[in-house]
């Protein structure tokens, strides 16, 4: 149906209608303004009795003439005798009335209303002849009765919000009493689609203005008349747009009775009642002008639209949980009652194949070990013992138990509220409005984003740097719209308007937002569940919003380069000083949280990752202010000429997840000493101590923009991030894969690039060697950290004659070592990184038993003793395996675990090659007690890294860095440098 009326009126017989009605409810609520004795008086008064207030009206300098006119009247409306005075009369006044007529007319004492007139409607009145005697006086009522053909007159004026459609809506109903010939019609369909405005043509029926058709709104009062089966109705089409109001109340005041068009269509129905809406304030004004009557015309019903109607009484349960029985409601209402719409509504689909999501709303301390959090998860499902993230504070937990409807379950999923009881967290780490997600999937945090956002109904306009509060499911943060970046059209989100001044209300626009904490969004377009939110400010909703991106972090840097470049050496190498201070000072925390989110030992953690992440920050620190740059002159020429060196601008930082703060401050440090600002992207698997550090940013006096960290995934936000045109610079610890999709993504760009890589490195072991020097260090290098360090050591080369003794001492060295829990401080090795990981590495095992290999101790073959509650973790026995080929897939690829082949070789040359056939290299080691056989053959091996006689022995100052399929470029003092600065030539001629 193309809209629904509801009419309320004062009259008693039909009160019962506005209490029935839900939206009349909400309308009359805002509309009433008179008083019951106004009221009964006026019931009172037959309907027969009631004559037009007005003969004549001007609008907006515009004469409208209805078809009579009234040189006097004395009437009684609501009780009260009032006198219509006399407009005066121009000079092209065809309708002389004599002075004798007035005069007599304004002595006479008739019960009824006087006028002359004539009996036919005509554009051209019928001349008044003078005489000097009282002429005979007509019962103006039967005559207006036999003019109006026995029907009764009534003025109707249409009214509400702008775009509800009433021209369109009033047109129609024209064209359908046939008021409008249908080849009128057509030309005005065919007007309005050559200009455009297809769906105009029925308004312009009313809108007849150039003007009004060309900006598609009433701008005057458009008049007409039509007929129903007992009325005469004059219609007067009344402008919404909130610039015409004026326009609006002169033909308001006019009317009997009038007309609501609501719009029934999604944001524009709630936007009418809004404070300011035009639904709302035609409403108060045509009742404050005496229109005692309204009806509600819902208007375009007939889109898709999930505004449903249903009239109800709370006092008296009509219409609630059965269809209403009443005569008054049931002869204009056959709708369903509120119970059946309730039922009728349509579920929405779950997303039960998205990744898991569930927003806390409460959290409190269970009766048992553990606490409790509250909240609906948004997608995906849970099951009791699943692991789960909390961003932020980016810390993992267990699901021990799951709640649903205050009874216990297995599992829940997308759509259900559920009570999850927690283990292996802190409860004081958690707040309303974390995020509990799967740890491989894990929901973006951020502090600046941007998002599309409709502006309600705010008195000042919202500038750069406006304050506001952002509400995003359960989590209520303030925040600043730090920039305006665009002003979009509503209906095709075009830009219309960039970078704007202010926005007002009602408009569409791109703005970037900043929060005080870090808050954890998804995409609009990824998520709608957790891509929407509110905007309020000083106690009111101004806004709603999508995100449209959380690349803000690429705007932080772009403002924070200038100031940031600006600075001396000396001044940015004082705040790397103080951030390797606060690390350290938290070294203790920083490790125990990088040996619970990696798996490594605490020692390791305790010993190599946080110290390094210190020195990383202090040695650039220091190099920094080292540099120099070159200068020649040519003196026959008389030509100066030195270079200089520039920050590039934005780097993009990605590193991984096997020495997750070690190897992120190494490239954060040389970045920004050189005067970068810099966009960080951890690994989603190892991401907390990255999160720790941000903390630490601000006191440290990093300027904010100038090290932006973003949480996700690589498909989601690393390759948004290196394909970003702003960003110039790239450095990647990665695998080959990874590193090839970098490649092809920055290629369009020509962007610098930095690529660490894998390796499969070989250790050398000469016979003459020391083999109580190199067997413990040897088995340090295989399996390290589990082998999850792109250094370890996978082939070992041993020459013949001591191979079955090294071999022997190798294996008994490598059951010595032990696998415990990480923080066990005697465990030598920890847990590895994943299920899925665990799983890839024991599958090289079980190709290389195919291949007829042997595993002499590790895997299968000795017994791992953990505590019964960590047996089913991703631990994994140290595993030698020899008797295999150099063709195989143990030899050839990297298996990035705890897994080490050895083999014999005979002579020097040959094992040269065999070291050197694979497609890495990165490094390699060389044991042997010849000092010129391990300058020759560190020289010939193609890797970029070669120690001799000892393993992992690093001098930053020197460059570091793979051959062949192990990576691009060299990092290290001065290579860093090099690499995040553009080197400049300059000429002087003197």
């Amino acid at each position: 149906m193309k809209c629904g009326v509801f009419l309320f009126a004062t009259d008693s017989s039909v009160c019962y209608k506005d209490k029935v009605s839900a939206v009349v409810d909400r309308v009359r609520s805002l509309l009433v303004g008179r008083t019951r004795k106004s009221i009964d008086s006026q019931s009172s008064q037959s309907e027969s009795e009631i004559v037009p207030k007005v003969t004549k009206m001007t609008v907006s300098g515009k004469k409208q003439t209805m078809g009579f006119e009234v040189p006097r009247v004395t009437a009684e409306e609501n009780g009260h005798s009032f006198h219509t005075p006399q407009k005066g009369h121009s000079s092209e006044d065809t309708n002389l009335v004599s002075s004798d007529v007035l005069e007599s007319a304004s002595k006479s004492a008739l019960p009824s209303y006087t006028i002359q007139a004539s009996e036919e409607q005509s554009s051209t009145p019928t001349p008044v002849k003078k005489s000097s005697k009282l002429r005979q006086q007509i019962d103006i009522k039967a005559e207006l009765e036999k003019r109006q053909g026995g029907k009764q007159l009534l003025n109707l004026v249409v009214i509400g919000h702008v775009d509800a459609g009433k021209s369109t809506l009033m047109g129609h109903l024209l064209y359908l009493l046939g008021d409008v010939n249908k080849r009128t019609m057509h030309k005005y369909e065919q007007e309005s689609k050559k200009a455009g405005k297809a769906s105009f043509a029925y308004a312009w029926v009313l809108d007849e203005t150039g003007e009004e058709r060309e900006r598609g709104v009433t701008m005057d009062v458009g008049m007409t008349k039509f007929e129903t089966k007992t009325k005469v109705i004059t219609l007067m089409d009344a402008p919404g747009h909130k610039d015409f109001i004026p326009n609006m109340i002169t033909g308001a005041a006019q009317a009997d009775v009038a007309v609501l068009v609501v719009d029934a269509s999604r944001g524009e129905f709630e936007a009418g009642f809004e404070t300011g809406g035009q639904t709302r304030e035609h409403g108060l004004l045509v009742r404050s002008l005496g229109v005692t009557q309204l009806a509600v015309a819902v208007n375009k019903m007939d889109q898709e639209s999930d505004v449903a109607f249903i009239p109800t009484s709370g006092l008296s349960g009509e219409n609630l949980i059965t269809r209403s029985q009443s005569s008054e409601l049931t002869k204009w209402y056959k709708g369903l009652c509120l119970l059946e719409q309730i039922d009728s509504f349509k579920p929405p689909q779950r997303s039960i194949d998205k990744p898991f999501r569930l927003c806390v709303s409460d959290v409190f301390k269970d009766q048992g070990s553990g606490f409790c959090v509250t909240g609906k998860i948004e997608a995906g499902y849970i099951q009791t013992g699943d692991r789960l993230l909390a961003m932020p504070p980016n810390e993992t937990c267990t699901a021990k138990g799951i709640t649903l409807h205050d009874e216990p379950v297995d599992w829940a999923a997308a759509g259900d509220h559920v009570s999850l009881t927690l283990v292996g967290m802190d409860i004081i780490k958690i707040n309303v409005g974390c995020i509990f997600c799967v740890p491989k999937e894990p929901i973006k945090v951020c502090t600046r984003f941007r998002a599309r956002i409709l502006i309600f109904n705010i008195e000042i306009p919202i500038t750069k740097g406006f304050p506001v509060l952002l509400h995003y499911q359960t989590v209520s943060e303030p925040a600043v719209i730090k920039r305006l970046i665009s002003v979009l059209s509503k209906s095709t989100g075009e830009v219309t308007k960039k970078k704007p001044k202010l926005l007002t209300k009602g408009q569409n626009a791109l703005v970037e937002l900043q929060t005080q904490r870090p808050v954890a969004l998804e995409l609009y377009k990824d998520f709608k569940e957790l891509g929407r939110f509110m905007l309020r400010y000083s106690g009111s909703t101004i806004a709603a919003g999508v995100v449209t991106e959380v690349e803000a972090a690429v705007e932080a840097a772009r403002a924070a380069f200038p100031g940031w470049s600006s600075r001396s050496p000396q001044e940015r190498s004082q705040v790397l000083q103080r951030l390797a201070d606060l690390l350290e000072q938290s070294l203790e925390e920083l490790a125990q949280a990088e040996s619970k989110d990696q798996g490594k030992t605490i020692t390791l953690a305790r010993t190599v990752d946080i110290p390094r992440a210190v020195q990383n920050f202090r040695f650039f620190a220091s190099s920094t202010l080292h540099h120099t740059s070159e200068c020649t002159q040519m003196d026959h020429l008389d030509c100066l000429h030195y270079t200089v060196r520039a920050p590039v601008g934005i780097a993009a930082l990605i590193s991984p997840w096997n020495l997750p703060l070690y190897l992120l401050t190494w490239k954060i440090a040389p970045a920004i000493a050189a005067g970068n600002t810099v966009i960080a992207k951890p690994s989603e698997l190892t991401s907390v101590t990255a999160w720790m550090m941000c903390r630490l940013l601000e006191k440290a006096g990093v300027p904010p923009g100038v090290v932006n960290v973003v949480f996700g995934t690589g498909p989601r936000v690393g390759e948004a991030l290196v394909s970003h045109p702003d960003v110039p610079l790239i450095s990647f610890t990665g695998s080959q894969p990874t590193a090839e999709r970098i490649t092809q993504l920055s290629a369009p760009h020509c962007k610098k690039l930095s690529l660490e890589l894998g390796g499969k490195n070989p250790a050398i072991v000469f016979e003459d060697a020391n083999l109580d020097e190199c067997i413990p260090t040897t088995v340090r290098s295989s399996f390290a950290n589990q082998g999850e360090i792109c250094l370890c050591t996978s082939r070992i080369f041993v020459q013949k004659s001591i191979y079955s003794e090294f071999l022997k001492r190798f294996v008994e060295a490598t059951r010595m070592w032990k696998v415990g829990i990480p923080s066990d401080p005697s465990a030598d090795m920890g847990a590895l990184i994943s299920k899925a990981h665990l799983e890839k590495v024991r599958s090289y095992i079980k190709k290389a038993r195919l291949e007829g290999a042997q595993i002499l101790c590790g895997e299968g073959v000795d017994k791992l003793n953990l505590p019964p509650r960590n047996q089913a973790g991703y631990f994994m026995l140290p595993t030698v395996i020899t008797d295999v080929k150099d063709e195989s897939c143990c030899m050839k690829e990297e298996i990035f675990g705890p897994v080490t082949c050895v083999v014999p070789f005979d002579s020097e040359e040959e094992v040269i090659q065999r070291a050197n056939s694979v497609k890495y290299g990165l490094a390699a080691t060389v044991w042997s007690g010849n000092v010129g056989r391990v300058h020759r053959v560190a020289k010939k091996l193609q890797s970029g890294l070669v120690w001799t006689n000892c393993w992992l022995i690093r001098e930053l100052n020197l460059p570091f860095g793979g051959m062949k399929s192990s990576g691009v470029g060299r990092e290290g003092a001065r290579d860093s440098y090099e690499f995040f600065t553009e080197v400049k030539t300059i000429t002087v001629k003197h």
